[in-house]
C-alpha cells in the first residue's frame, strides 16, 4: 500500500483562498489527538490521490482529554508537483514561493456500528494555496537521486515537499470522544467532480499539481503523540480500485469505508500487519471541558 515518502498503492462552499503551511494552536486550545510529525521535515511517506483513484481518505480516530469545542484542524500534504517538468525526470523547475490553488474538504463522521462510517458531524472546504516541490537538486546535493530536492533542514533528498494546511469551521463544532475524518479533493480524473483531463494545466508537461498532492502520513508505535487510534493498522478510504483496500475491495468500491474489519496492512514494514503503523497526519486542537452526546453541530461553512 506504502511507497516511502511517496504516492502509496457532499462538499462544502469554497472559501476565499489561504495560504497552506498553518499550523496553529490558537487562544487556550489544546491539541486532543496529534499524529503530526515536529518539526516538519523536507517531506512525509503519503497517500496519493489521482495516482490510486482515491477521493478520500482519512481514519477513526479517538481523542485525548475532554476539551471537546473543536478550534482548528491541521492536516499534512505532502506536494510532488512541479511548476515545470516533473518530480522524476530530473528537469523540475519551480519559482521559490509559486503555489496552485486547490479546494480541500475535511469531513467529520460519527463511528457507525463495526466501524462503519457514520452520520456527518462538520464538512468544511477551503481553497489553499499549496507549494509545488522545489527544483531537481541536481548531482552536487543528491548524487544517487539527482531528480529530488534538497531539505536543508535537515538534510534530506526527497520527491515531495510536506506542507501543513489548517481546517477552521464557521460555526462551533462539539466533538463527540471518536469520529471518522476524511480528507477529499477532485484531481483530474477522481474526486466528487473531478476536474477532467481538457483544463490548461493538464495539456502541460508538468501536468497539475493537485495530481501529485497526496495526504502524508506519520509513523506511530502503536499509538500517536495525543489520542488514540482505535482500529490499529487500518484507515478510511474511497478508491474505486479493489486493490487500494486491504480487503482487496471485498466490502465494495467507491464508497468512503473502512479498508478492511478483519486485518491490518498499513505496517512500516515486513508484512505490513504490526507495528509500528502509518496513519495520516493529523492535529485535532480544541478548547473547553465537557463530554459530547455523540452529535456535533453544522459545521458548514459558507
Amino acid at each position: 500500500m506504502v511507497v516511502a515518502a511517496a504516492l502509496l498503492f457532499p462538499f462544502a462552499a469554497t472559501l476565499a483562498s489561504s495560504p497552506a503551511g498553518a499550523d496553529a494552536q490558537e487562544g487556550h486550545s489544546q491539541a486532543i489527538y496529534d499524529s503530526t510529525v515536529r518539526p516538519l521535515p523536507g517531506n512525509l511517506v503519503s497517500q496519493a490521490f489521482q495516482a490510486q483513484q482515491v477521493s478520500e481518505f482519512g481514519n477513526q480516530i479517538a481523542f485525548g482529554g475532554t476539551a471537546r469545542n473543536l478550534k482548528n484542524v491541521v492536516v499534512t500534504m505532502s506536494s510532488w508537483g512541479c511548476q515545470s517538468g516533473n518530480w522524476n525526470l530530473g528537469n523540475c523547475v519551480t519559482t521559490p514561493g509559486s503555489t496552485f490553488s486547490e479546494p480541500i474538504t475535511l469531513n467529520l463522521y460519527n463511528v457507525g456500528p463495526l466501524g462503519a462510517v457514520g452520520s456527518l458531524i462538520a464538512t468544511t472546504t477551503k481553497v489553499f494555496n499549496i507549494p509545488y516541490r522545489p527544483s531537481a537538486a541536481g548531482a552536487t546535493l543528491c548524487p544517487t537521486t539527482p531528480e529530488k530536492w534538497f531539505s536543508a533542514k535537515d538534510n534530506t533528498c526527497n520527491n515531495g515537499v510536506a506542507v501543513n494546511i489548517s481546517f477552521k469551521f464557521s460555526t462551533q463544532v462539539h466533538l463527540p470522544d471518536s469520529l471518522i475524518f476524511g480528507v477529499a479533493f477532485n484531481t483530474s480524473g477522481y474526486g466528487a467532480t473531478p476536474h477532467g483531463y481538457s483544463t490548461t494545466c493538464a495539456q502541460t508537461p508538468a501536468g497539475c499539481g493537485y495530481d501529485s498532492l497526496n495526504v502524508a502520513l506519520a509513523t506511530v508505535n502503536p499509538q500517536p503523540a495525543v489520542g488514540s487510534d482505535p482500529l490499529q493498522g487500518t484507515t478510511y478510504g474511497n478508491s474505486i480500485t479493489p486493490l487500494y483496500y486491504c480487503d482487496k475491495g471485498l466490502a465494495g468500491v467507491g464508497t468512503f469505508r473502512l479498508d478492511s474489519s478483519t486485518s491490518a496492512c498499513w505496517g512500516v514494514s515486513g508484512d505490513f500487519t504490526t507495528a509500528p503503523w502509518y496513519v495520516p497526519a493529523v492535529r485535532f486542537n480544541a478548547s473547553g471541558n465537557g463530554h459530547s452526546n455523540g452529535e456535533g453541530g453544522d459545521g458548514n461553512e459558507s
